[in-house]
C-alpha cells in the first residue's frame, strides 16, 4: 500500500526529531528562592492518618517548619459521605487539627492529604 517507513524524511522521523537542538537542561527561574517566586508565601504538603468509628475523632498534624502566621490549610478525604474538616480555630503556626464526626458502623484508619499555604 504505502512504502512510508522507507521513505521518511529526517524531519518526519520521530527518532531524529531533535537534530540541531541544544541538550536538555534545567530552566532558569528568575528568583533567588522558592519563597520569592511565590510572593513571600511558603507551601507545605503532607499526608496524615485519622481514626474513625462510633465516636468523633481528631488527628493532630505538625508542620515540618513553623509558619510566621497561621497558614491557609486545605485538607479533604470523604469517609462514607462524612467529610473530614479543619476549622480555622484549629490552625496554628505549628500545625492543625483535622476532625471526623462519629457515627460509623465500623472503626478504622484512613489517610488524608493536606496543603498549607502561608508566610
Amino acid at each position: 500500500m504505502f512504502d512510508f517507513i522507507h521513505k521518511v524524511n529526517y524531519h518526519q522521523n520521530p527518532h531524529t526529531l531533535h537534530i540541531g537542538c541544544e541538550a536538555p537542561r534545567a530552566y532558569f527561574v528568575p528568583f533567588h528562592s522558592e519563597t520569592a517566586a511565590l510572593g513571600g508565601k511558603r507551601v507545605e504538603v503532607g499526608r496524615a492518618s485519622i481514626s474513625y468509628g462510633a465516636s468523633a475523632s481528631g488527628a493532630a498534624v505538625s508542620f515540618g517548619k513553623a509558619f510566621t502566621n497561621p497558614p491557609v490549610v486545605l485538607a479533604m478525604q470523604v469517609f462514607d459521605s462524612v467529610p473530614l474538616t479543619v476549622h480555622t480555630d484549629d490552625i496554628t503556626e505549628a500545625g492543625f487539627m483535622a476532625r471526623v464526626k462519629g457515627g460509623f458502623a465500623s472503626a478504622g484508619t484512613r489517610e488524608f492529604g493536606w496543603v498549607a499555604i502561608g508566610e
